[in-house]
């Protein structure tokens, strides 16, 4: 029927992500990546555009496997620019391919120097389109749910928690300061001098002369009337 034709050429669309956990075994990566994939029946081609973030790859792949088993390459996908993280391809699958894609059974990988054999992995899971071609036409029945829900929860805890904690943090090293500048050389004040010794005065000196005067004659002049002889007077002077 037309309605069959129309069902059997209707593109199917797979948005799924990329970790280190869906890897067979699982690794350790923390990054992550997510994939967009487009299957046309008209033509068999499979196009995907994988994105990733926090890994280097050096190489991407769709292979065909299930989930817990690793399975053959059935596309290799190139970067699209050096270091960009984005790789893209485009394929024709045969129909082993298709039903593998259908059932559920293709992943993509990518690779990277520290998981050569994989880092990050994704299973390709079918979001929207029909998983084999239709052979009738199916009509879905439209529905209305409406529900209420009232609830009230009360919880009561006590717990105690009691903890010692020992700490030592060495604090920062100071920053050596600037070293000061040498003062300059106070100038030694003047010595005192020793003042002029006083000249001692001349001694005064004692003399203790004694002079011979001279002996003064003295002639008298009076005349003593009388009998005898006056003696001479003798003087002594200084």
């Amino acid at each position: 029927t037309g309605t069959a034709t129309a069902a059997s050429v209707r593109p199917a669309y797979f948005v799924n992500v990329l970790s280190g956990s869906l890897v067979v075994p699982p690794t350790s990566s923390t990054a992550t990546a997510t994939a967009i994939t487009v299957y046309r029946p008209r033509d068999r081609s499979l196009t995907s555009v994988i994105v990733s973030t926090g890994v280097t790859g050096t190489g991407a792949n769709i292979r065909q496997a299930a989930p817990d088993a690793v399975g053959p390459v059935v596309a290799s996908l190139r970067e699209i620019s050096p270091g960009s993280g984005i790789w893209a391809v485009r394929a024709t699958l045969n129909d082993a391919q298709i039903a593998a894609l259908n059932a559920g059974n293709m992943y993509y990988e990518i690779l990277s120097s520290a998981f050569p054999s994989g880092e990050l992995r994704g299973q390709i899971v079918r979001t929207s389109g029909t998983t084999t071609p239709a052979t009738t036409a199916a009509t879905g029945t439209t529905g209305t749910a409406t529900g209420t829900g009232t609830g009230t929860a009360t919880g009561t805890g006590t717990g105690t928690t009691t903890g010692t904690a020992t700490g030592t943090t060495t604090g920062t090293t100071g920053t050596t300061g600037t070293t000061g500048t040498t003062g300059t050389t106070g100038t030694t004040g003047s010595t005192t001098g020793t003042g002029t010794t006083a000249t001692t005065g001349a001694t005064a000196a004692t003399g203790t002369g004694t002079g011979t005067g001279t002996t003064a004659t003295v002639t008298p002049t009076t005349t003593i009337t009388g009998t005898g002889t006056m003696a001479p007077v003798t003087a002594s002077g200084t």
